[in-house]
């Protein structure tokens, strides 16, 4: 009786597996929310067929709902699926498996960036597909309490290189949805781009081509990463990839059909057409996460850290030697960097201003008239301050000592060994594969020499700062140095500045080159409380002032100004969006210490007063408040002093296309609440 028994139990739990295991196999749609709750993701394996330009097959797409404060689908069902030369990923999926839903929860130390410790936080799990032919494919979802993220990744084992020909992936947004988004470069030579160096476009419609006539000559490029998007009911978007390894190439957007913007390979003249456009790789084989932040505010974009979350993780196992800092820089006021005493004027500065860095730009290695490059370096180091020295990568096509391995050692050992503390190296120009690895072994070379990175001409940051914490900058923005080149350059600049926080800079450190006073070709139009602003309001690892030495002396700003300019810091503890809308204003705080540091800009053409409310200060304590705002001209500086708690607000004029500084230092012994 008792064998009886048994069998027919395990005949029932037999029964009842394998009609799990059916009903599994025939699931159609999954979710995964964060741990929150307030970010949910679904993924479906579906025909939708009628729905913006998809077609009539069953097919992979996702889409991204906010549930706090209120139910809202920001992201509508998007496209999901790539196709190897092999295997086709897209049409004809059938589903395999999917894992148990498990939670991520650790931390880890920037050495530049938002916030010094980051907390990676989500949740995770794994869905398996098969292709028509047996091949598997893995999509790897997270689903963060600022957002949602996927990677691709092919299981299999096999040493031969197989190829991705084209993705499906991208991301579509709800009908009269508003975009900021720079487009992707257009290619005239294959010598000078992509290097991320468009004018940002603001609030235009989503779905907007980036060439608004095209032609034979002009053809759409297709739009950079990361894109920013709003809602018609004001749901925030960002969209950017993160982690790619030498495995994959930097990804961008294609022009956009029915508001559906699909992931595009490199175009073939990058990197003076070396390489090929579709990465290639053996067996097991991730891709890069695609992820989107979501937000009811502009709050998750400007402070969430995901695309370091997600990135592979430190790979330095000595990380002491490396030191963010701040740098003069000659190049902007001086383009002759081949003049000693122009370079002992900006290494007096850097003492001065007790910055850590000097940069000798382009034609540092045959510096004359009264020492070279050896003896400026020497005068530096006798009085403290750091220098960097600028390369061309070769990458796009010129002659470099840095393209060969072997030579690219001996020329960091040199560097190293004769006190150099840190390498700008410009002139990439590609996305391709051999380009993403090209990056990658840099800075695994410049780690074993300790010397710091910096890349300018290059590519949009995916990542790396996390992976290899001694880069520590990118470019991959339009900058300063165009008031050299453009004359439309300073009209645009106050609204594209108050962009940059909520695309570029959200993703990692930016090289700008801010805080210019006076002026180089071009008048600016900011305003100097607006300069001033920008050393808070855009993160960099090493932020380099890029103004002459007299902008930075009290006979140009004041006593107050230059002050605050010696004692800015560059690393941060934490950082707070307070007010504002991409493309108009913006006000930020980032906490370093004990102090807190509020930058606030207006890219408006009117002035505004804004009322920003101190409720991230310590509860229980008062704070010494010096603030530097726009006085009546916008040249010289409104300047006060004042006692504050988080139970306040300070209320700040802003003239058109101004702004304000606020450092705040705890009273010791003070009680919250009291005046003084």
């Amino acid at each position: 009786m008792k064998v009886s028994n048994m069998k027919i139990k395990f005949a029932a739990i037999t029964a009842l597996f394998f009609a799990f295991a059916a009903t599994s196999r025939s699931q159609t749609s999954w979710t995964i929310s964060s741990p929150n709750g307030s970010v949910r993701a679904t993924i479906q394996l579906t025909n939708l067929n009628g729905t913006a330009d998809y077609p009539d097959s069953t097919r992979l797409y996702y889409s991204v709902s906010l549930t706090k404060p209120s139910v809202a689908q920001v992201v509508p069902a998007s496209p999901m699926g790539l196709a190897r030369s092999d295997a086709n990923f897209v049409d004809g999926l059938s589903f395999v498996s999917e894992t148990l839903q498990t939670q991520v929860d650790s931390t880890y130390n920037m050495a530049a960036g938002k916030r010094k410790v980051c907390r990676d936080f989500c949740n995770e799990k794994t869905l398996t597909f098969a292709s028509t032919n047996g091949s598997k494919l893995e999509i790897v979802l997270r689903a963060y309490n600022e957002g949602f993220a996927f990677r691709y990744r092919f299981p299999e084992t096999n040493t031969n290189a197989f190829t991705v020909t084209s993705e499906e992936t991208g991301i579509r947004m709800p009908a009269k949805s508003t975009a900021w988004m720079m487009a992707y470069d257009q290619f005239t030579d294959g010598k000078y781009q992509p290097a991320y160096e468009n004018y940002w476009n603001n609030a235009i419609p989503a779905g907007t081509l980036s060439t608004a006539v095209p032609t034979a000559s002009s053809p759409p490029s297709g739009w950079a990463l990361p894109a920013l998007f709003q809602t018609p009911s004001g749901q925030y978007a960002l969209f950017f990839e993160t982690d790619v390894t030498e495995s994959y190439c930097g990804s961008h957007l294609g022009e956009p059909t029915n508001n559906v913007y699909r992931i595009a390979q490199p175009l073939a003249p990058e990197g003076a057409g070396r390489g090929s456009v579709n990465p290639s790789y053996s067996l097991p084989w991730s891709m890069p996460w695609r992820v989107v932040v979501v937000g009811a505010t502009p709050a998750p974009v400007l402070e969430n850290t995901l695309a370091f979350d997600l990135a592979s993780p430190c790979v330095l196992a000595d990380v002491s030697w490396i030191k963010p800092g701040r740098s003069s820089w000659s190049w902007w006021s001086d383009s002759n960097t081949h003049n000693y005493k122009t370079h002992i004027a900006f290494v007096d500065l850097a003492q001065q201003m007790g910055w850590e860095y000097c940069l000798l730009d382009g034609g540092w290695q045959t510096i004359t008239n009264g020492g070279n490059w050896q003896s400026v370096l020497k005068y530096a180091k006798d009085r403290n301050v750091g220098i960097t020295v600028w390369f061309t990568s070769g990458a796009n096509g010129a002659p470099s000592v840095l393209m060969d391995p072997a030579t690219r050692k001996a020329e960091f050992d040199r560097l190293s060994a004769a006190g150099v503390k840190g390498v700008k190296i410009d002139f990439f120009h590609s996305d391709k594969q051999w380009t993403m690895k090209y990056y990658l072994d840099i800075l695994k070379d410049a780690a074993a020499d300790h010397l710091l990175v910096d890349f300018h001409g290059c590519t949009i940051a995916r990542g790396w700062q996390r992976t290899y914490p001694n880069l520590m900058t990118m470019e991959a923005v339009r900058g300063a140095e165009y008031y050299k080149f453009n004359a439309t350059y300073p009209a645009g600049e106050p609204v594209r500045h108050t962009i940059l926080p909520f695309t570029r800079n959200s993703v990692a450190s930016m090289d700008y080159t801010p805080v210019t006073f006076s002026n180089n070709r071009r008048a600016h139009i900011t305003t100097y409380g607006h300069e001033l602003a920008l050393s808070i309001v855009f993160e960099s690892g090493i932020q380099h002032f890029a103004d002459r030495v007299s902008g930075y002396s009290t006979n140009t700003i004041s006593p107050a100004a230059q002050t605050f300019l010696q004692q800015v810091p560059v690393t941060w503890d934490d950082t707070k969006y307070l007010l504002g809308t991409p493309g108009a204003f913006v006000v930020l705080a980032r906490e370093k210490g004990n102090d807190w540091y509020i930058g606030g800009i207006s890219g408006e053409e009117t002035g505004r007063t804004v009322t920003v409310p101190l409720s991230f200060l310590a509860p229980g304590t008062t704070y010494r408040m010096t603030r530097i705002a726009d006085g009546a001209s916008g040249k010289p500086f409104d300047e006060q002093a004042s006692s504050v708690a988080s139970t306040d607000s300070i209320t700040v004029p802003m003239l058109a296309r101004g702004g304000f500084v606020a450092r705040l230092t705890p009273n010791p012994g003070a009680k919250a609440g009291l005046k003084k």
